[in-house]
């Protein structure tokens, strides 16, 4: 009893402190392992860019060699030596180098959205067991009311039995009644405990560190607080349609977020661009190149062969060659038959192209299908609020009429249970309309393609 008592008082926060810590959540998401994945894949992306930027810069490079042979001869000598220098510049590639510029381009780009997009995707999970955690701690601030109000029934009810003014039905009723509110509980404590660890594990931060607790207190408890929970999300910047047929929209639904492609598919769009950059790169266009070349070359002791005389004079002073080559050069290479090799490439990736460009506008209809979706739940969770507070007063009201009645013996303690259990699942749907509410507004923003930490106030 005094854990649970602890978990109640951690759990007992104001609205007004959750969204600072809501803040501080997403600031903990900056850390995460997925994003800093999504940073090295930038990084690698670019390095890949970077490596393609030298192909329109000369290249140079360095040669040695040795050779020994214990046979020399007239064509090869007993040692070698060759020392060399060349540089080799691609003046015009048929722009292969450009096409793949281009598609890298493309693909630092597309890597940069991915990031954005894996930071959308967790800030949403954040928000999602956040609200979800705090659903769980309404329904546990419920079930503690109901409890307290069925321990105090409970005395009185067994001093009623003990001097024989009470049933023994009525006292089990009560008892049984007592267990299944502890089993209620127990899952409602699983299940902020559940939500709670998922976003000590999106976070790697510990929930407790994050949160306040703050306790509530209310003059009359056959009365409904008036003020609402402050939101975490303001529409002050949204616009979106709502239901054409809606006369009564609140101010903040009418201001309207313009939707945009979501991260996701910005990034696919650079993906295709760099797929249509690909294609042009097979093409049948000639290659120029120009190199020199320089060479130290050493060739010690050729076999030299005794020599008839011969009718003008011949001298061979030294067995032994050396000196210095260069050379300079310019090579044009035109591609003539490939057996239509390169033009099967060009067809493939072409076809690669047109079905990701398929799969492009299919996601753009499903972007469009989830903001209407999103749009009506935001509507519904919107109305949901005035059909609660409605429902929650009118349990109230008829709780606290209950209660009076069964301590004056008017009604059976069957019927009093009745009206406590609908009074608790309505208190408790009361305020969790809110966090759905403020759930509804987040799935709306993300749908929308806009950035969820722009709207937190």
């Amino acid at each position: 009893m005094r854990t649970l008592a602890v978990f109640l008082v951690c759990v007992a926060l104001s609205f007004a402190e959750e969204i600072a810590s809501l803040r501080s959540l997403f600031a903990a998401v900056q850390k995460s392992e997925p994003l800093r994945a999504s940073v090295w894949l930038i990084e690698k992306e670019k390095a890949k860019k970077d490596s393609l930027e030298s192909a329109f810069f000369p290249k140079v490079g360095a040669s040695v060699g040795l050779e020994q042979t214990n046979q020399p001869s007239v064509f090869q000598s007993y040692r070698t030596l060759t020392l060399g220098l060349q540089a080799e510049w691609n003046l015009f590639d048929g722009f292969r180098s450009t096409f793949a510029k281009e598609a890298q381009e493309s693909l630092v780009a597309s890597s940069i959205e991915n990031e954005e997009s894996t930071r959308q995707k967790l800030y949403l999970q954040v928000i999602e067991h956040y609200y979800g955690y705090f659903k769980a701690k309404s329904l546990l601030q419920a079930l503690a009311a109901q409890q307290h109000e069925l321990e105090a029934n409970l005395a009185r009810l067994e001093r009623f039995y003990e001097n024989g003014l009470s049933g023994l039905d009525a006292l089990e009723a009560l008892r049984a009644q007592i267990a299944q509110n502890a089993y209620q509980r127990n899952s409602a404590i699983l299940l902020a405990q559940t939500h709670s660890e998922n976003l000590e594990w999106l976070t790697q931060k510990p929930f407790a560190d994050i949160l306040s607790p703050k306790s509530e207190s209310r003059t009359n408890p056959c009365e409904l607080p008036d003020t609402t929970p402050v939101p975490s999300f303001s529409f002050s910047q949204i616009a979106l349609p709502l239901l054409q047929d809606s006369s009564n929209v609140q101010t903040e639904s009418v201001l309207l977020l313009k939707p945009s492609p979501l991260a996701e598919l910005r990034a696919f769009d650079q993906q295709l661009n760099a797929l249509h950059a690909r294609i042009g790169a097979y093409n049948y266009l000639p290659k120029v190149d120009v190199f020199a070349r320089a060479g130290y070359y050493n060739f010690d002791k050729f076999y030299i062969p005794k020599l008839p005389t011969l009718p003008f004079a011949l001298t061979i002073d030294d067995s032994e060659l050396h000196g210095v080559q260069a050379t300079i050069g310019l090579q044009i290479t035109f591609p003539l038959f490939d057996t239509f090799a390169l033009q099967k490439e060009r067809e493939a990736a072409r076809y690669e192209y047109l079905s990701a460009q398929s799969q492009y506008h299919h996601k753009l209809r499903y972007q469009d299908h989830q903001i209407k979706i999103a749009q009506n739940s935001l509507e519904n969770a919107r109305q949901k609020i005035t059909w609660t507070k409605t429902q929650a007063k009118s349990a109230r009201i008829a709780y606290c009429y209950a209660q009076k009645k069964f301590q004056t013996g008017l009604i059976s303690h069957t019927e009093y249970l009745t009206s406590l259990a609908t009074d608790v699942a309505a208190r408790a749907s009361f305020e969790e309309s809110f966090l759905d509410y403020e759930m509804a507004k987040a799935q709306m923003i993300f749908a929308s393609g806009g950035k969820l930490e722009d709207f937190i106030q």
